[in-house]
């Protein structure tokens, strides 16, 4: 006996014609919130006033429901284009570079008395050129020396 294997499962399933649950569904809810427009301000106003908020929305609710751009829908390709200007288009990565940034919601780090007195012993030691030879248990000695940092 054979069975049919569904080939394009990521293919949604169509409802009315061409049109997919989602998009049913889109349509619904954008179609009654423009005539929820339409009724509140009909009433009242000439339809140089409501043809605005009514069009947008209609616009809008097709646009969302129908339109793809880069094979995107439309929601994804306007969310896709908040965040492309919002971060930073250019990325710098510096081998041994751990600067950090400073932050609003952290106090800025100030060193104490006995941080700058080993700094100063490693600046005397690189003046030297003994750098070179530092030992391990020099450099645990001085890496223990610093305070552990609270954040």
């Amino acid at each position: 006996m054979q069975y049919k294997i569904p080939q394009d499962v990521q293919l949604e399933d169509k409802i009315v014609g061409p049109i997919t649950m989602k998009q049913l569904g889109i349509c619904a809810a954008g179609g009654s919130l423009s005539y929820f427009f339409y009724i509140t301000l009909a009433k009242t106003y000439y339809w140089e006033v409501w043809i605005i908020p009514v069009g947008f929305t209609a616009i809008l609710t097709i646009s969302i429901a129908f339109i793809k751009i880069l094979n995107l829908t439309f929601t994804r390709f306007v969310l896709l284009l908040i965040e492309y200007n919002l971060k930073a288009r250019k990325r710098f990565w510096i081998k041994g570079e751990g600067l950090i940034y400073p932050s609003i919601l952290r106090k800025a780090h100030s060193k104490t008395k006995q941080e700058e007195k080993i700094d100063g012993k490693i600046q005397t030691k690189m003046e030297k050129n003994e750098s070179t030879t530092i030992e391990i248990k020099e450099i645990s000695k001085i890496l223990d020396a610093y305070p552990t940092l609270k954040t």
